[in-house]
């Protein structure tokens, strides 16, 4: 089933083919408040993330705190990853293929592949499955987010430049790789492009709690972060991820119907 919100039918039959999952699954995160020597760790992960163990998958989030009380904002960054096999397998690929980041046993849980989609959804360790029912974000905030795709890896002076500009306002930046099953699809072979080729996606987003009082600064803090990335991410044209609305892009004018000459103009 394809074609996004975009397209319209009527199904009457389908064929789901699933992804074999083991019974048990490795959830691992190593979360440590952001450091010079990080930058080496990330530039490290964006080299291999696409290109690791398909049963392996490792995601990075930089995120802000909000201030203290004397008004200063810490970055932390958080390596966050899935296996789809047993601890002793996994040490061995992260020690050859990354080994930088320092993985132990320590940093590893054994769990439910159900119970690793609480943790990998952001909710507390420790969050009943049931929490995936009751179908509420885990954001109480008004947000903001924007998104971008990698094909090319970041230098390390832009990702320090990245890191200063997350302690300016509260938000953060999620890097999560492609590879695998997709980097074995050609980007024109479907009407999703963002396949072979592609190293990760990026997702920026920025929170805030007094609503339309600070929006403005909010929307010009996000707004930078995105104009400073345009020469790093794809380009001719610059993607997005659809599915995670950003009216910059345009929208279509209520009540009205849009041809394809205004809506990619």
């Amino acid at each position: 089933i394809r074609g996004g919100i975009g397209s319209f039918g009527v199904i009457v039959a389908w064929r789901l083919k699933l992804v074999h999952v083991p019974p048990k699954v490795i959830y691992f995160s190593i979360d440590k408040p952001m450091e010079d020597s990080d930058i080496k760790k990330f530039n490290a992960w964006q080299h291999v993330a696409d290109k690791l163990d398909d049963d392996l998958l490792i995601r990075v989030i930089m995120q802000s705190t909000y201030p203290s009380q004397k008004g200063e904002r810490n970055v932390t960054v958080q390596y966050q990853g899935l296996f789809l096999g047993e601890v002793t397998r996994l040490l061995r690929i992260m020690a050859k293929c990354l080994p930088e980041l320092g993985l132990t046993s320590t940093n590893c849980q054994e769990m439910t592949y159900i119970e690793s989609t609480v943790l990998m959804g952001g909710y507390p360790n420790g969050s009943s499955t049931l929490i995936l029912l009751e179908n509420k974000s885990i954001l109480r905030t008004y947000f903001k987010s924007k998104t971008d795709f990698a094909r090319d890896p970041i230098p390390e002076t832009v990702i320090q430049d990245l890191w200063r500009r997350l302690k300016s306002d509260t938000g953060m930046v999620i890097f999560f790789p492609y590879g695998g099953m997709m980097s074995r699809i050609s980007e024109s072979a479907t009407p999703f492009p963002h396949r072979n080729g592609t190293r990760y996606m990026i997702l920026y987003i920025n929170v805030w709690q007094d609503g339309e009082a600070s929006e403005a600064k909010h929307f010009k803090w996000i707004r930078s972060m995105y104009n400073f990335m345009k020469p790093y991410v794809s380009k001719d044209p610059r993607t997005s991820f659809e599915n995670y609305k950003d009216f910059d892009l345009g929208f279509n004018e209520k009540g009205r119907s849009t041809c394809f000459k205004q809506a990619s103009s």
